[in-house]
Formats: C-alpha cells, sequence, structure tokens
C-alpha cells in the first residue's frame, strides 16, 4: 500500500486492464471504475496472427504500385511538357 492509504498506481492500472474491477489495494464493488476489455481468445489471436502474413505481402504490393504510379505520373508530367512546347512551338510557326 501506498503511502496515505492510496490506491498504488500499479494497481489502478491493473484495475483499468481488468474492466475496472477491484485489483490489490484499489478495491470497491463490483466494476467501480472505468476499465476496458481489450482481451481476445486464444482463438482470435491465432487467427489475427495469421492475418499478419497477408498484411505484409499487401502491403508490399501497395508500396510497389505506389512507386510504380509515382514513376508513371513523372513521366506523364515530361510528356505534356514536351507536348505543350511542341504545340507552342508549332503555333509560332516555326
Amino acid at each position: 500500500m501506498s503511502p496515505h492509504g492510496a490506491c498504488s498506481h500499479t494497481d489502478k492500472c491493473n484495475s483499468f486492464h481488468n474492466c475496472g474491477r477491484a485489483c490489490g489495494t484499489n478495491q470497491g464493488n463490483g466494476s467501480f471504475t472505468r476499465g476496458n476489455n481489450y482481451r481476445m481468445t486464444q482463438a482470435q489471436a491465432v487467427m489475427l496472427t495469421q492475418q499478419f502474413d497477408k498484411l505484409v505481402k499487401e502491403t508490399a504490393i501497395c508500396r510497389a504500385n505506389a512507386d510504380y504510379r509515382t514513376a508513371m505520373d513523372d513521366i506523364i508530367v515530361a510528356i505534356r511538357k514536351v507536348q505543350a512546347h511542341s504545340a507552342a512551338f508549332a503555333k509560332a510557326g516555326r
């Protein structure tokens, strides 16, 4: 117990993690404080873990597509500049 009979920060954190239930020196009736339930079952964890491989592959594809698109945009800008210069040159009658 911390000085002056207050709850320790660790106990408060544990209560918050445990859906607001009492823990250690942080006591009360039922779920007396705010907390969240960020838990998952083992089956959910296994399914989520398997999705990481898919995420890595899809992210690599998205990055490759973005790099390709950026390169194509640069080429398109260069072509448009040449076309504009050619059109201006032709309009001038040269």
